[in-house]
């Protein structure tokens, strides 16, 4: 599975960081590419670099918890989610989940031990899937773009066939 064209992002309060480093974890068994706040190097000014991460994710889970209520830059990051519709929230404590990030259907990772096979974990999986699908091969794009331009497919065999028509009626006269 090549997801080369997105990346998934995770947002968390700095104080669950165990919780959002084992679904990493599980994402990049998955094939999936995950960008990770705790790669910022030295040097780097973190909220541009932050929020650049952000702009460019095709995906945004954000793990909820009473902490991350309360965090302006998990907040931030949901609203930027909600925006792009590239959201996919998460309860990882059993906590209510405010407006209006609750006016999406989030799952829960409530007493998740990091296994895959979670219930909680394959419906994010779902979610991830319906924003970051997996590569096509050649064959499948190729049958995509012929039934995306079909009428300009079946013009252009017509006109073969029209041609190849007049070619055959010419060498038989």
């Amino acid at each position: 599975m090549d997801r080369s064209k997105g990346y998934v992002f995770i947002s968390y309060k700095s104080e669950e960081v165990e919780k959002a480093d084992l679904l990493r974890k599980v994402l990049e068994e998955a094939q999936y590419k995950v960008w990770w706040d705790r790669d910022i190097q030295c040097g780097e000014v973190w909220n541009e670099v932050l929020d650049e991460a952000v702009r460019k994710a095709s995906c945004i889970i954000v793990l909820w918890s009473d902490r991350a209520m309360q965090s302006r830059w998990v907040m931030h990051e949901a609203s930027s989610a909600m925006d792009r519709d590239i959201y996919a929230p998460a309860r990882i404590v059993l906590c209510e989940i405010e407006p209006p990030y609750d006016r999406i259907q989030a799952t829960d990772l409530i007493h998740w031990d990091g296994s895959a096979k979670h219930p909680g974990v394959q419906r994010l999986l779902y979610r991830i899937n319906q924003l970051l699908p997996p590569a096509q091969s050649v064959f499948e794009q190729f049958i995509h773009v012929i039934i995306k331009n079909k009428a300009t497919v079946l013009s252009i065999l017509f006109a073969i066939l029209a041609l190849g028509i007049l070619v055959w009626q010419s060498i038989a006269t």
